[in-house]
């Protein structure tokens, strides 16, 4: 585990390493080749390359370059990226925004897990989920559809080879039909590598019409229509922002509220670290600047009493973060109504196909009709998974995720 250390060390001083695996088996004029990013401005370098490859690849909002990079910005907790390029003749193909997370035994001893940046479930951001509890960031290796089998081949040797860089593989929020689900998996049960699977969460969604009558006209076992009508409450105003200015205060009235609904909660700390308010921030602005993100605001009588945040991706409407006034009845259900009425308008408008939902309210049963599961995939290293000292270090972090989820 020493060696581990070192390496762990030695990775944090480099700003970019070379090639590290070379695909010889390919057809001809093809030459895929590896590489590792290590350092931030490594990460930033890659941003216009990493947005192309976005475009064509089918990738969630939360595999973009701006989500990865703000998350790492505020959330990294003094962690080691680990970003896997792949390259066909120069041209980047795939990437794979993997970090390091390590973990230590009597601060001697080193356990090196290999993780997807933005996991909701890492030590680096366990508190991420101050926004909303449960809910999922889809998470995967982004991949050129021409080379998904390619790439899956040479991840897995990669995963095999690696053995003096990580002890174990733990990816969570990867989505039904990822590429890892999809591509990479499959291998692993084919070449019978010991690993593990559980769902994480099991996330609605809405297949969207052309209209908002064709919606209200789909089956009533589908949708309710009452709970997705607009409130008639003369007392009821739902605003959008429109300028940035807009975008401050709603998010001021957003940091109110969510602390409002901590306090309220049994065996719960109030959440006051900066970087997490500071991490969304750059997320409101940064998406609102773009484009990708719309903001609701329900008042009554000039007041908050509840705010929406969604996001407007590759033709996907995200539900991201809704957080009500619970103390007053009109905001559980006046407001949560027009709320849900105004984004399912919103995503027609915008020639959506799908609202994603995510996990969380029990509302989202109501109105979705189709629902899709998020896993966790763990992988220990061929080499290690058989020896005490894996066992040793695998019951440490598994201690020490519990641990953490506890806290959360």
């Amino acid at each position: 585990m020493k060696t581990l250390d070192k390496n762990y060390k030695q990775l944090s001083k480099n700003g970019r390493m070379k090639s590290f695996i070379t695909s010889n088996h390919l057809e001809e004029g093809d030459m895929i080749s590896t590489g590792l990013v290590n350092s931030e401005e490594g990460f930033d370098a890659l941003e216009k390359e990493w947005s192309m490859l976005l475009k064509i690849s089918g990738a969630h909002i939360f595999q973009s370059f701006e989500w990865q990079r703000i998350w790492w910005r505020h959330l990294n907790n003094h962690q080691q990226l680990h970003i896997i390029t792949f390259r066909n003749n120069d041209q980047l193909i795939g990437i794979a925004p993997f970090y390091l997370e390590k973990s230590t035994l009597f601060y001697r001893f080193v356990f090196l897990t290999l993780k997807f940046i933005g996991c909701t479930g890492s030590g680096c951001a366990n508190e991420i989920n101050w926004t909303k509890p449960d809910a999922p960031y889809y998470l995967d290796v982004i991949v050129d559809p021409n080379y998904e089998d390619k790439i899956a081949e040479i991840l897995l040797l990669y995963f095999e080879k690696a053995g003096d860089q990580f002890n174990q593989v733990d990816f969570d929020e990867v989505p039904d039909e990822s590429f890892l689900m999809r591509k990479v998996v499959p291998r692993l049960a084919e070449k019978k590598w010991s690993f593990e699977m559980s769902q994480k969460n099991f996330n609605p969604r809405i297949k969207l019409p052309d209209s908002i009558e064709g919606l209200m006209l789909k089956s009533s076992a589908t949708y309710d229509e009452r709970n997705t009508q607009k409130s008639d409450s003369t007392e009821l105003v739902i605003e959008n922002a429109k300028t940035q200015d807009d975008v401050d205060l709603t998010f001021e009235n957003l940091v109110l509220l969510q602390q409002t609904y901590w306090k309220q909660q049994p065996h719960c700390e109030m959440i006051t670290e900066q970087k997490y308010t500071h991490y969304l921030k750059e997320v409101m602005d940064t998406f609102f600047r773009k484009g990708w993100i719309k903001i609701n605001t329900a008042r009554s009588y000039n007041n908050c009493i509840a705010v929406d945040l969604s996001f407007i991706y590759n033709s996907r409407v995200y539900d991201f973060l809704r957080v009500l006034d619970n103390e007053l009845t009109l905001s559980r259900y006046d407001a949560g109504k027009s709320l849900t009425y105004n984004l399912l308008v919103e995503a027609i408008n915008f020639k959506s196909k799908v609202i994603d939902l995510q996990s969380g309210d029990e509302y989202k049963a109501f109105i979705a009709d189709d629902h899709y599961a998020t896993w966790q995939i763990n992988i220990p290293h061929t080499k290690e998974r058989k020896g005490m000292k894996y066992k040793l270090y695998k019951l440490l972090y598994l201690s020490k995720k519990k641990l953490r989820n506890q806290n959360v």
